[in-house]
């Protein structure tokens, strides 16, 4: 005989993978026991008891489905704990409502909403777009959320509208799309300036065409279309001279929009000026102006900036020139310490004999008295030249130092036949004229030979001469 004891209970059949709708699945619950236990099945959700059977069946299953089951086991020695398992029924997007549809009218610059509504498991993401171009068609993301708002509505988001659905099962992407909306803007002319590639400055080569394109929508239709310019006026539609304004387009992808060009022909410098587009409807007026840049051609223009460049470095030559002359003119008086003889050290049109320098001795004549007329005497010997060598200019041995010299020149009083002795000091660059003592007109005449002979100039280039 075997002992008795109250169930033990295990789950089978949970599978591995994602359980997806319209799949089938079985699941178990085994009991071990003695005597035997009966099975009962419960569901989160669900009141009272599911099932009695060992196993419970789904073939298929479906995703209300989905929830929490629980088994347990009883007999007459006890009961035991419950198990649980999991069915996640997954199942690809369902939309169940989008609106307003299937279209929907609104005013420019209002406010409107589109909203979808979808189910799913995983739970869907949202997508609302919209259609772009014809052939072949694009579709723009407009939003990522299930409600998409447009707070400031334009002629941009005019067209057709969709919203999609999507989630991911077991690695494979579902996705659903809805019935299209058409969103319907009405309003004053606006130019398009966020969704066409429209400029405001146009750079064109001199001699060549410029076209200026405005891309424009207007609901209800423009009834005035012209450019202007300066206080030029040009209809759509018309050829005047060089400008020819052509004929609104409308354009194929986009409802309720138009294109209109206007054309320069050989352009010149003088067409450099700023063309404004206006567009009229029933509702309003819409402006919007284009800068138009003539450019010269490249030959040209190096050529002017190249005689630019030249006359800039002709004036910075001119001026460098005249700075160089003040400058040497500067350094000039600095270096030879020229300036007029002070007035008094001139007397009688003579220099004070005590005070004269170099400077006065080569402007006013040096007098020993008023009666002398001046006479050109020559400073002696060289000091620096002796027996037609040069003197080194460090030996002191005949009492010479450098920058000094002594000469004595005698000259002949041709009035008063008295011979006047003057010595001539050269000390840092001034001269300095000391008159000696009157000698007697009876001195022999081989003396004043000896005094000649003894003082006879060396005779250089650069002899120094004064007026005596």
């Amino acid at each position: 005989m075997f002992p008795s004891y109250p169930p033990e209970i295990s789950l089978e059949g949970k599978p591995k993978e994602e359980i997806i709708e319209g799949m089938s699945l079985i699941l178990r619950c085994r009991a071990d026991a003695n005597p035997k236990a009966n099975i009962i099945w419960r569901k989160s959700g669900h009141s009272g008891i599911y099932d009695i059977k060992d196993h419970i069946e789904f073939n298929p299953i479906r995703r209300t489905d989905s929830g929490v089951y629980s088994c347990s086991a009883k007999n007459d020695i006890g009961q035991s704990q419950e198990m649980e398992i999991t069915v996640d029924v997954r199942y690809k997007p369902k939309i169940n409502r989008v609106y307003p549809s299937p279209r929907t009218t609104v005013s420019l610059y209002q406010s409107t909403r589109l909203v979808c509504e979808a189910e799913g498991n995983p739970a869907p993401k949202y997508s609302w777009l919209q259609r772009i171009g014809g052939d072949p068609v694009i579709w723009q993301e407009r939003t990522n959320n299930a409600t998409f708002y447009i707070h400031n509505v334009t002629y941009s988001y005019q067209g057709i509208y969709l919203c999609q659905a999507s989630n991911t099962i077991n690695g494979i992407f579902n996705t659903l799309k809805s019935e299209e909306i058409f969103l319907d803007v009405t309003g004053p002319p606006q130019i398009l300036v966020d969704t066409f590639p429209v400029t405001s400055h146009l750079v064109v080569d001199k001699d060549e065409n410029a076209v200026i394109v405005v891309l424009f929508c207007s609901d209800p239709e423009p009834r005035q279309t012209y450019w202007e310019w300066e206080t030029f006026r040009q209809e759509t539609n018309s050829n005047t001279g060089r400008h020819t304004a052509d004929e609104i387009q409308r354009i194929p992808t986009q409802d309720d929009c138009y294109e209109a060009r206007l054309t320069i022909h050989n352009v010149e410098g003088g067409d450099s000026k700023t063309y404004t587009l206006v567009v009229e409807n029933e509702k309003g007026r819409e402006t919007f102006s284009v800068a138009l840049e003539v450019r010269e051609p490249f030959l040209l223009t190096m050529m002017i900036g190249g005689a630019i460049i030249i006359v800039l470095v002709v004036i910075c030559l001119i001026a460098l020139l005249i700075c160089l002359v003040k400058r040497d003119k500067c350094c000039f008086n600095h270096s030879s310490g020229f300036k007029p003889a002070p007035e008094s050290i001139v007397e009688n049109g003579c220099p004070d004999n005590d005070r004269a320098d170099l400077t006065t001795a080569k402007t006013v004549p040096f007098c020993t008295n008023p009666g002398v007329k001046g006479k050109i005497a020559t400073i002696g010997e060289d000091p620096f030249y002796k027996d037609g060598k040069k003197a080194d200019r460090n030996d002191n041995r005949d009492g010479l130092s450098f920058g000094s010299m002594e000469s004595s020149v005698l000259e002949p009083d041709h009035r008063d036949q008295s011979i006047v002795t003057a010595t001539a000091t050269i000390n840092n660059s001034r001269i300095k004229v000391h008159p000696q003592a009157t000698h007697s007109t009876h001195e022999s005449t081989s003396n004043r030979r000896t005094n000649r002979s003894e003082y006879r100039p060396y005779q250089s280039p650069s002899v120094e001469q004064a007026y005596i």
